[in-house]
């Protein structure tokens, strides 16, 4: 793997970094356009990071990929903890292993991720965020109330275990047409050029640091409040994130980065 063309052109090692093109685009692609290009996103990048967020269409990107990274891939880490050793563990019941509802489970978070990558570009990536946020959310809130019906009467719940289980892969597809491949995309499109690095860079150290917190709270709080209270709790971090693509994303389909930004602008816009 060659050197960041971005890194060789701003060091001026020009051949080096058409060479480094070449490698990426192949032998016959014409990548003099493209060291123009970061020549460009160099000099619209000279701003440090409290310059590029004073940016309206920044500021907003920035706040809503943050917001959807926490909110949909925090959801995941502290739910696996819980379906993985309790649902599936009881999954012989039926006759399927827990390795074999594990299997599945990943598989129909692949078919959810293959079923995105053909429809992202026809459906958009605002459809496909609501219902991949929607029926996350509703799947989810159905383990809590499983596991709150669990904890009173054994014996009924677990008669539901089948259907539980079905309820879990559909999550995994939910999860698997937006939340899990899309939030990734829209990195590449709703930041600037000029922007783009910081917004990478804080979206990621929030999400982490958000990450890092969960993993110590999350067993606390199922000893303070049980798996189908936090679970519901998870629901709404699915509920939240519904809302915020529904208030504030602006559909990326077929549209340049200058109409994306136009748009984020828009409402600040209106408003002045």
């Amino acid at each position: 793997m060659p050197e960041s063309p971005v890194l060789l052109v701003a060091k001026e090692k020009f051949q080096e970094a058409e060479q480094a093109l070449a490698f990426y685009r192949g032998q016959d692609f014409d990548v003099a356009g493209d060291v123009t290009d970061i020549q460009d996103y160099l000099n619209y990048n000279n701003g440090n990071l409290l310059h590029n967020i004073k940016s309206v269409a920044t500021l907003k990107s920035c706040s809503i990929l943050t917001a959807l990274f926490v909110l949909v891939e925090m959801a995941p880490i502290a739910t696996r903890s819980i379906y993985d050793d309790i649902i599936f563990l009881s999954g012989d019941i039926y006759g399927i292993t827990k390795t074999t509802c594990t299997i599945t489970f990943m598989s129909m978070i692949q078919v959810g991720i293959i079923i995105a990558a053909y429809l992202i570009d026809s459906v958009g990536r605002k459809k496909l965020l609501l219902i991949s946020t929607s029926l996350t959310s509703l799947t989810i809130a159905l383990l809590g109330i499983y596991y709150l019906v669990l904890a009173f009467n054994e014996i009924s719940a677990g008669s539901y275990h089948y259907i539980v289980v079905w309820v879990l892969y559909s999550y995994g597809i939910g999860y698997g047409i937006g939340a899990a491949p899309i939030v990734y995309c829209l990195i590449g499109e709703l930041p600037t050029s000029g922007a783009k690095r910081h917004t990478v860079l804080v979206v990621f150290s929030v999400f982490w640091i958000f990450t890092y917190i969960n993993m110590f709270l999350y067993p606390l709080a199922i000893d303070k409040i049980g798996e189908g209270g936090v679970l519901l709790i998870t629901s709404s971090f699915y509920g939240v994130a519904f809302i915020i693509v529904l208030t504030f994303f602006v559909e990326t389909k077929h549209k340049t980065l200058v109409e994306i930004q136009m748009e984020l602008k828009k409402k600040e816009l209106n408003n002045n």
